[in-house]
């Protein structure tokens, strides 16, 4: 009975049954609060009906336009985050002039909002998808260059030194042992920063853009079409939700070795 019940609750735990009825719960509460007027429907809609507003933008293709918008701006700014964050923190880990000539001025940029660079970016960018672009950049390169820096200084001198017993020298060495080895932290980065991209992009199209799920959100608040606001919102949800998934997956595939070799060690 006992091995019984613990696969069952490995099985829950497995299908996030647990969480899909949590989920459940809290839209049903939702819909029976506003039917019983516990909440004021005009600011809090029936899920029901903000359901329908979502179905009908879909059709129209006016959400689909604007989750494309918004996604096109975050994976461009984060590719150059992640080459940036990337070929940086891999310099400044492997040699330390890198480190000593950039770490200040790093340190002093990383902990700025980049909320606040945004009227800079417009002020040499304009308002165009390229400002939208350079702050979706600078938001994910700290995350992917902190990482990157901790992993290659965690690389050991002795794999370096065995990679040069083998013939592997510099910069041959850099993508044949160190970049391998820090692979786990880099990873790591690149997953906070794919998050932190997604929000940036829709905070800075609710400040600047004309189009993209921020720009909808905002003009839709500003209109008082509120279901279709909230549609907006849980469309930026199951976005970010749908990359985390995604990125998860990915990661799984290319990185089972890494966690493989970890639950060996444990053990």
């Amino acid at each position: 009975m006992r091995r019984g019940g613990g696969g069952i609750r490995r099985l829950l735990y497995e299908t996030r049954c647990p969480g899909y009825l949590f989920m459940g719960l809290l839209l049903g509460f939702w819909e029976v609060a506003a039917l019983a007027d516990l909440v004021d429907a005009d600011f809090i809609p029936r899920i029901t009906a903000i359901a329908v507003s979502c179905g009908e933008l879909i059709r129209s293709g006016e959400l689909p336009q604007h989750v494309a918008r918004t996604l096109a701006r975050t994976f461009q700014g984060y590719a150059w985050g992640i080459l940036l964050g990337v070929a940086v923190g891999a310099a400044s880990g492997l040699w330390r002039p890198v480190h000593a000539l950039l770490g200040l001025t790093i340190e002093i940029l990383r902990p700025m909002p980049v909320v606040a660079t945004i009227p800079i970016g417009i002020l040499f960018l304009g308002m165009g998808n390229r400002m939208n672009v350079f702050v979706v950049a600078l938001a994910t390169t700290w995350p992917i260059y902190v990482n990157t820096f901790q992993g290659v200084r965690r690389v050991g001198a002795e794999l370096i030194d065995t990679g040069r017993i083998f013939g592997c020298h510099p910069p041959r060495n850099i993508f044949k042992i160190v970049l391998p080895a820090a692979m786990p932290f880099i990873v790591s980065g690149l997953r906070v920063s794919l998050a932190i991209g997604l929000i940036v992009a829709v905070i800075s199209e609710m400040l600047v853009s004309g189009d993209g799920l921020g720009h909808f959100i905002v003009d839709t608040a500003q209109a008082f079409r509120v279901p279709e606001m909230y549609a907006g919102v849980i469309a930026t949800a199951a976005v970010g939700y749908a990359l985390n998934r995604t990125f998860l997956a990915v990661e799984n595939r290319f990185m089972g070795w890494h966690k493989g070799f970890t639950a060996q060690r444990a053990a």
